[in-house]
């Protein structure tokens, strides 16, 4: 992805291993898991002289909430941003051409453009400072401390069934900076962000406590009519056991797609008919649907909700 500033005509092309230059068109979204090596290059160049001070290139993972039910439609929209992953890629002086003037700035020329490769591993955890709210159980700072998977991201195809008022996304960030005083902060050049999915492994979460006023429900009856005048045919239940927890194939840069994960389900149909005579009915079909859940906040969830979503 290239940026370019009119100003000073710097651009900035961040390229990921696996990358088809040669395509026409926009190649396929890149998806990493845990432990997985993100290699790359950052390509910079100019059309005029430019000086510069350093080079710096981060992989950032960043929420961003919105609240949709502000009572006044005047008032912006109140949003929330937060930077909950922050890598920095050390450079060696090697990476810099010779300094120009001083020792702390260098000269990037026209035609000479500086290639700075890059080295990431997804993390298999967030550091502790993640999480430095107020929390009632040690359980939400085990589960913030989580890497979260990409959400609602801006690249396709999706298909994780969320809103864009809640978004986790993952980037390579790279920036070029002028020379400065040392008592003030650079000032930025040009910069250039390439997005990328993040699909982490986890561990299998125990089974869940289905209790009454769950709304998780595991069995449900319903009763048979022999027609809207007529009278009862008969109870029908349907009843199943909560399903084991099933693994994702690890998400591939290139090549073929894994095959899907399967789980099996199993379903217990009993009629209990209102008199001997009632015959069962036939079953015609049977279609099942996935129905998720995303809770989202402008302040940090300071306890777990179990059972809360439904199935």
């Amino acid at each position: 992805m290239r940026h370019l500033t009119p100003s000073t005509l710097q651009t900035i092309d961040i390229s990921l291993t696996g990358d088809n230059r040669s395509a026409k068109t926009p190649s396929a979204v890149h998806t990493y898991t845990t432990y997985d090596d993100i290699h790359g290059h950052v390509a910079i160049s100019a059309l005029t002289p430019t000086p510069f001070s350093r080079v710096e290139i981060f992989l950032l993972g960043t929420t961003r909430t919105t609240q949709t039910d502000h009572p006044s439609p005047i008032i912006a929209v109140p949003r929330v941003t937060n930077i909950f992953l922050r890598m920095d890629m050390p450079l060696p002086p090697s990476t810099y051409p010779p300094p120009s003037g001083s020792n702390d700035t260098y000269l990037l020329n026209p035609g000479n453009p500086l290639h700075i490769p890059f080295h990431f591993v997804v993390p298999a955890r967030l550091l502790p400072h993640a999480c430095r709210h107020e929390r009632f159980s040690p359980c939400v700072s085990e589960a913030h401390t989580q890497l979260p998977p990409s959400l609602s991201s801006f690249l396709l195809p999706r298909d994780d069934l969320a809103f864009d008022i809640a978004s986790i996304s993952y980037s390579i960030y790279a920036r070029l900076l002028a020379p400065s005083p040392t008592n003030r902060p650079p000032k930025i050049l040009s910069f250039a962000l390439r997005k990328f999915h993040v699909v982490p492994a986890t561990e299998e979460a125990p089974p869940l406590l289905v209790l009454k006023e769950s709304q998780y429900v595991l069995s449900k009856s319903k009763t048979m009519r022999k027609g809207m005048f007529r009278g009862k045919l008969g109870m029908l239940t349907l009843t199943t056991t909560q399903p084991r927890g099933f693994s994702l194939p690890p998400p591939r840069t290139c090549g073929p797609h894994a095959s899907s994960a399967l789980t099996d389900l199993n379903l217990t149909l009993r009629f209990d008919p209102t008199d001997p005579s009632c015959a069962p009915p036939r079953l015609g079909a049977l279609s099942a649907w996935i129905r998720a859940t995303t809770v989202h906040s402008i302040n940090p969830a300071s306890r777990i909700q179990i059972g809360r979503a439904h199935v």
